[in-house]
């Protein structure tokens, strides 16, 4: 008796293992060692095709992943050279003001200038905003390289 529900690949290798072939039908009834043997190099082909068509399938599965994680590498570098550039930026930067620039989630380069004495709302929306670029690529940057567990 056969169950409803989702029958998944496993199931049904199971039920063709378990389910005799007209090779074996044949080779039982007449007994024939050599009919025995093409049944059973037939069944243990089959075997080992599905296992081939699975580890194609696990190849293309890590060749992509291969390809995702080269992609968030090379974001990550990106986003590595505008921290090093704005840290530069701070270290060589001898003013008492704040200057930097750091590129937007549009990937383009915004300079930001704060004045050391200024405390108007302007420069509290600057502030703001420069804290949601930064912690947002840092977020992302520090997603892709934390060891996982």
């Amino acid at each position: 008796m056969i169950k409803k529900g989702l029958v998944d690949g496993r199931t049904l290798e199971r039920l063709e293992d378990e389910a005799a072939s007209i090779s074996d039908m044949k080779a039982i009834s007449t007994g024939d060692p050599l009919f025995l043997e093409q049944a059973n190099i037939e069944r243990v082909l089959k075997k080992e095709e599905m296992l081939y068509k699975h580890f194609i399938a696990d190849i293309e599965d890590s060749e992509d992943r291969i390809s995702s994680n080269i992609k968030n590498i090379q974001q990550a570098i990106k986003d590595n050279l505008s921290y090093e550039n704005a840290k530069e930026q701070i270290l060589a930067y001898d003013s008492e003001n704040f200057k930097c620039s750091l590129y937007n989630n549009n990937k383009t380069l915004e300079n930001f200038e704060i004045l050391k004495d200024d405390k108007s709302e302007y420069i509290k929306i600057t502030q703001t905003k420069m804290s949601e670029i930064f912690n947002k690529k840092y977020k992302r940057y520090h997603s892709l390289f934390r060891p996982r567990t």
